[in-house]
């Protein structure tokens, strides 16, 4: 191995040349080192070589475990060779943080961080997307900017809603609803118009329902600007005071009707004595000494009949 030594410093010697000559003579220094102490081995399956305080030799980072790095400022072998020392540095790739539960998996500045960092945060929202979560960079969907406080502010503003993903108000809303056109026919005039809040000219009150009430009580329809029924029909009625004709004076079933009917004809015929029909317009049977019977007994000097007693003959009653 001694030998092995020699030869490569004698080789490194020999082409020390200006400014790069103590640069190889570094490199064929340390591997030559490497290949007395062991290192030489390593790829057939030997054990690393290590110093008195356990301290790994090395000549690059690959070789030192962990967080530790190639430390080449001792002063061994002309800081060609250094030694695997922590240098402080929680990592120095993202491998280096892989498997935490924190959340910390991105190398930064040789510190695990969280890849949800303020500036990733700050992005997202200047795209309109959700923010990140905890262990990924990845921003959230799009947030809904469409909220119901817009819908509410376009309404206000007599405008139809946003759409999803936009602030925008649509078109604007025919002022003429549902609602503004009940409103008109309360107040008794045409509903508005398509585009227009404004409600038409005034209605006329008299219309084909206010007749028909009209008619249904029996009364005489509304006319035009008035929603009040006119006077009774001739023949219809409620009472007998609404029977205006001294015939038809009587109200039977909403008619007006002569109170002398069939039914009471028929009574005053079947009534003791000689009591005649009941006239048109009454319901009274009329006495048969009337003013005729009367004149009659007086033309003959004869004692007057009795009226009421249903009978004309002059004299005692019955005779």
């Amino acid at each position: 191995m001694k030998n092995q030594f020699d030869e490569l410093t004698k080789a490194a010697a020999n082409s020390l040349t200006r400014r790069g000559s103590l640069k190889q003579f570094g490199s064929a220094l340390g591997l030559a080192l490497m290949g007395s102490l062991g290192f030489g081995r390593r790829a057939q399956g030997a054990s690393p070589y290590y110093n008195v305080k356990g301290a790994k030799y090395c000549t690059d980072d690959s070789q030192c475990p962990g967080y530790q790095r190639c430390d080449f400022s001792g002063p061994l072998y002309q800081g060609v060779l250094g030694i695997c020392a922590k240098t402080g540095a929680e990592c120095y790739t993202n491998d280096d943080c892989a498997g935490r539960t924190d959340f910390k998996t991105i190398c930064t500045g040789s510190v695990c961080t969280d890849p949800c960092t303020l500036d990733v945060l700050i992005a997202c929202a200047t795209q309109g997307l959700n923010p990140c979560s905890p262990g990924s960079a990845a921003c959230g969907p799009l947030i809904e900017v469409c909220t119901p406080s817009v819908i509410a502010a376009c309404a206000a503003s007599g405008l139809g809603p946003c759409v999803s993903g936009s602030t925008a108000c649509g078109a604007p809303l025919d002022p003429c609803t549902p609602a503004r056109a009940l409103e008109c026919l309360e107040a008794g005039l045409a509903s508005c118009a398509a585009g227009s809040a404004a409600c038409g000219e005034p209605l006329d009150p008299c219309t084909d329902a206010v007749k028909a009430q009209c008619a249904a009580a029996g009364l005489t329809p509304c006319t035009p600007g008035s929603a009040t029924c006119g006077p009774r029909i001739p023949g219809n009625c409620a009472t007998n005071s609404d029977c205006l004709n001294p015939i038809q004076n009587t109200c039977s079933g909403g008619v007006c009707i002569d109170p002398c009917t069939p039914d009471v004809k028929i009574a005053c015929a079947l009534k003791p004595g000689d009591w005649l029909s009941c006239s048109p317009g009454s319901v009274a049977c009329n006495d048969p000494c009337n003013a005729a019977a009367l004149d009659l007994c007086a033309q003959y000097g004869l004692p007057p009949c009795v009226v009421g007693s249903g009978y004309a003959t002059c004299g005692e009653e019955g005779l």
